[in-house]
């Protein structure tokens, strides 16, 4: 009897126990006292006073326990106060200076635990000396303080994203994203770590990759192309090809009539113009696509083909022009400046993909389910 009333007594001593454990929220945020503030030992009005904090102490809210209370931690002591008493805390963005790194303590102390030690050039939070030589600081996801003089004042240098970005807490991939922006947005960065730099973006700051930022902003007007007669074989001679499954090969003929350019190699022909680009077989009047232009950039230009029932030209689709910039390699080598042009077919479920090179023609088609149809493999 007596052992189930001692198992019955210890209930009752652990039931509050891991009540207090279960309502507690973890947080661990920076904060400060918005008036002057008794830390206890409990979260009770009841509880013995560790010490007193002054208005605008620096705390790290720990966690949070219901009943309106929050166990903190200043730069030596923790404890509770209570929550309404504490507010959002500024914090300055500053940059590790030494070589040897910055070491982040628990406490503000040398002899404390060591939570992390930061590289040079990497940047905290800082959210203002503490005493002692010692400052409250945030790296990531690491809270800690800081020897004061080994952080320094950044020298933010403008900037422009060059791409739609992704901003992380760290300088890696596998940082927390702390949020985005898109092309050619204003930032200032404020350090270089590897190949990351810290930005900053109104309230929005965190690491991005170096080499999506650019000295000046993007071109933002829209992409044209005004003919097709730049892109026409003028370089080449003889060439080996894919074709539908099948590799080919053999000189390139020329034939010029006013200011249509048409080029005819084994299976395959070619027609550039001002007005558009034509491709088919030699033996016939059959043409597999006729692309018109001028082309603007992602503007639908329609495509027509003549239906001989109806005896007139019906529209069967639409091109784009994707860009006039591309790069793409394919066998016979890397070319720049490659026109991107999309087609949709009305008929079909997917899309068709051109690239043309200028002074090598079309040197590559495949389809938005990645199927090679045409490369240009090699040339003389």
């Amino acid at each position: 009897m007596k052992k189930v009333l001692s198992v019955i007594v210890l209930l009752f001593i652990l039931v509050p126990l891991f009540s207090s454990i279960t309502e507690a929220t973890t947080v661990r945020e920076v904060k400060k006292t918005q008036v002057s503030t008794q830390l206890r030992v409990s979260a009770s009005p009841k509880a013995s006073v560790i010490s007193t904090l002054p208005k605008g102490s620096l705390v790290t809210q720990l966690n949070t326990v219901k009943g309106g209370w929050s166990y903190v931690q200043t730069s030596n002591k923790k404890g509770y106060v209570a929550t309404s008493s504490l507010a959002v805390s500024s914090s300055k963005t500053k940059v590790v200076s030494p070589k040897s790194g910055l070491v982040i303590k628990e406490t503000g102390s040398a002899t404390s635990k060591t939570l992390s030690t930061l590289k040079q050039n990497v940047i905290v939070e800082d959210f203002g000396t503490v005493g002692g030589g010692w400052s409250l600081i945030k790296s990531g996801n690491v809270t800690g303080y800081a020897n004061s003089k080994s952080i320094t004042d950044t020298k933010p240098v403008k900037k422009y994203t060059n791409a739609s970005v992704i901003l992380r807490d760290v300088a890696s991939t596998s940082g927390k994203k702390t949020g985005s922006l898109n092309k050619n947005i204003e930032v200032y960065v404020h350090s270089q770590v590897s190949t990351w730099s810290y930005v900053t973006s109104g309230s929005i700051k965190g690491y991005v990759p170096t080499s999506q930022l650019s000295a000046k902003k993007q071109e933002t007007q829209s992409q044209k192309l005004n003919s097709f007669i730049d892109m026409r074989p003028s370089k080449i001679k003889w060439m080996k090809y894919y074709l539908d499954g099948n590799v080919l090969q053999g000189n390139v003929r020329n034939d010029v009539e006013g200011k249509v350019y048409s080029y005819t190699i084994p299976s395959v022909y070619t027609s550039f113009s001002a007005k558009s680009f034509q491709i088919g077989t030699p033996d016939s009047d059959f043409v597999w696509i006729d692309i018109p232009a001028p082309l603007t950039q992602n503007k639908a230009a329609a495509l027509y083909d003549f239906d001989w029932n109806l005896y007139k030209d019906v529209q069967i689709g639409n091109a784009y022009l994707r860009s006039t910039k591309e790069t793409v390699t394919t066998p016979a080598g890397t070319f720049k400046n490659v026109v991107h042009i999309e087609t949709k077919l009305t008929n079909i479920s997917f899309t068709i993909h051109y690239y043309f090179a200028p002074g090598y023609g079309l040197i590559k088609v495949k389809d938005s389910k990645n199927r090679l149809s045409y490369e240009l493999r090699s040339y003389k």
